[in-house]
C-alpha cells in the first residue's frame, strides 16, 4: 500500500497543475445550468465553483455533506454518464500504470503536502466517450492526520470534496500520457 500511495502523490499534482495551467490564460465562471451534461452538481452542493478554460475544458468543483462512501453521489454521477456513451476507463487517463477508482475503488493516503496534514480518502474515476472526450471525477474526504498505521479507518468528516472535469478530445489528446492516444478516433480504447 506504501507504493501506491506515494505513486499517486505525483499524479494529483500534475492533474492539479495541467487544471491550474489550463485555467490560467482565460477564466469564465459558469452556472450550473451552462454546464456540460456530465458535470453534475447536486442541488445540496455548495462552495460551488465552475470555470470554462480558454482551451474549452469545463471544471467543476464542489462540497456535499454525505457519509464515507459516498454511494448516492457516484451512483448519481454514473447515471448522468450512460454506458452506451460513456466508456469507464479501468486505468487513469493520465497516468495508466494507475488503476482508476471503477477498478480500485477508494484509495486511502497521508497528505502531508499542506499544513496541517491531512488523511484523505479518494476515488477518482473516468470516462472516455466515442469522440475522445473525457469527464473526470474526483471525490474526497479530507480527515486530520493520523498514524499511518490507521489508514484503514473511514473518514472523520461527512463533506465530500469534488472536482470534475470535461475536457474536449484535442485536449485530453493533448494531456494523456501516450496511452490511450493513437486510438482511432471514434473508437473508444480497450478498458482494461
Amino acid at each position: 500500500m506504501p507504493r501506491a500511495i506515494a505513486s499517486l502523490r505525483p499524479v494529483l499534482v500534475v492533474v492539479l497543475l495541467v487544471m491550474a495551467g489550463a485555467c490560467r490564460v482565460s477564466r469564465a465562471r459558469l452556472s450550473t445550468t451552462e454546464l456540460p451534461s456530465t458535470l453534475l452538481v447536486p442541488r445540496d452542493a455548495f462552495d460551488v465553483v465552475t470555470t470554462t478554460a480558454s482551451d474549452g475544458s469545463v471544471r467543476a468543483a464542489y462540497k456535499v455533506s454525505e457519509q464515507y462512501p459516498a454511494t448516492r453521489l457516484i451512483a448519481s454521477v454514473e447515471n448522468v454518464l450512460p454506458a452506451a456513451t460513456w466508456t469507464p476507463l479501468a486505468k487513469d487517463w493520465l497516468n495508466r500504470r494507475l488503476d482508476a477508482s471503477h477498478s480500485a475503488g477508494w484509495t486511502q493516503f497521508a497528505d502531508a503536502t499542506n499544513l496541517p496534514p491531512r488523511f484523505v480518502h479518494q476515488w477518482r474515476g473516468q470516462w472516455l466517450d466515442a469522440s475522445g472526450n473525457v469527464t473526470a471525477y474526483q471525490f474526497r474526504y479530507e480527515s486530520p492526520a493520523r498514524r499511518t498505521s490507521d489508514l484503514s479507518g473511514p473518514p472523520e468528516n461527512r463533506i465530500v470534496l469534488v472536482t470534475a472535469l470535461w475536457a474536449p478530445a484535442r485536449v485530453a489528446l493533448r494531456l494523456m500520457d501516450g496511452s490511450y492516444a493513437g486510438q482511432t478516433p471514434g473508437v473508444p480504447p480497450a478498458t482494461r
